[in-house]
């Protein structure tokens, strides 16, 4: 079933857990001010503010410090983000994204269906299933979401890549501290974003399995162990690019993955 591009409801996030990590994403193939930053090639899929209110032109920045804006949130903000959808505004679709401090996402970065699964079945192995699945109409693609246990320490972006029988990478990528993802409305491509069995996810948050980075790591020894078991050279190389946040766990994964800085922009 496709889903037909529409506005997207910000304000359904209010009152809920949700709402403190809630973003505005600026469209793609918008106009930039001529004091924006953003890279125009990343429109669609970075955080902005919208800069054509008072009788400005309609166009778009960057959202200064997205990565803190946790902490002061506001209902007004939240309201406002929806008004700019508005045709004497921005006039258009805006999609909605969420910090990745807490909310950590699983993204499957490949076009093949069984890889996609393969990878899907050994992320659940390790984590379990989540209710909060975001997937686009004409992509096999998937991005689970999971809530970090707030009682241990953030962890940085890690990346699982894989080579299968052709040569051809595939990628599950873990979009932790730094990162955002979007979670409503229209893609780069126009395709809208839909929660997978149209689960009222805003409702769903004690429903999200709790995780930490030891378990986020262990989705990689799971990939391994199902890659042998299983024979498939789909997953016959993994390897994480991202730092760890304990000493002690880095060393027992160095033996088995290579472990190198990496940076969280481009998340």
């Amino acid at each position: 079933m496709s889903h037909p591009l529409m506005n997207t409801d910000f304000r359904k996030w209010i009152g809920t857990p949700f709402s403190k990590y809630l973003l505005p994403i600026v469209p793609a193939g918008s106009a930039l001010s001529e004091n924006s930053k953003l890279d125009g090639g990343h429109l669609g899929k970075t955080p902005g503010k919208w800069v054509g209110g008072h009788g400005g032109k309609n166009e778009w920045s960057g959202f200064w410090k997205w990565s803190t804006y946790y902490q002061q949130i506001t209902v007004t903000a939240i309201e406002r983000w929806e008004g700019w959808q508005a045709p004497d505004k921005a006039g258009r679709p805006i999609a909605s994204a969420f910090n990745d401090l807490v909310l950590i996402g699983f993204d499957a970065d490949s076009d093949n269906q069984s890889i996609v699964d393969w990878m899907r079945m050994c992320m659940e192995s390790v984590l379990g299933s989540t209710p909060m699945v975001r997937r686009r109409d004409g992509s096999v693609r998937f991005l689970a979401v999971y809530r970090r246990d707030e009682h241990t320490v953030p962890f940085q972006k890690m990346r699982f890549v894989g080579k299968d029988s052709e040569g051809k990478l595939h990628m599950l990528e873990i979009l932790a501290s730094g990162c955002q993802f979007v979670a409503e409305g229209p893609h780069v491509s126009g395709a809208m974003h839909y929660w997978e069995n149209e689960a009222p996810v805003h409702t769903m948050w004690d429903q999200i399995p709790i995780i930490d980075h030891v378990k986020a790591h262990d989705v990689s020894v799971s990939s391994k162990s199902c890659a042998a078991g299983s024979g498939s050279s789909a997953s016959a190389r993994y390897q994480c690019t991202a730092p760890v946040t304990t000493p002690t766990r880095s060393a027992s994964l160095t033996s088995r993955a290579r472990i190198s800085n990496a940076s969280a922009s481009g998340c």
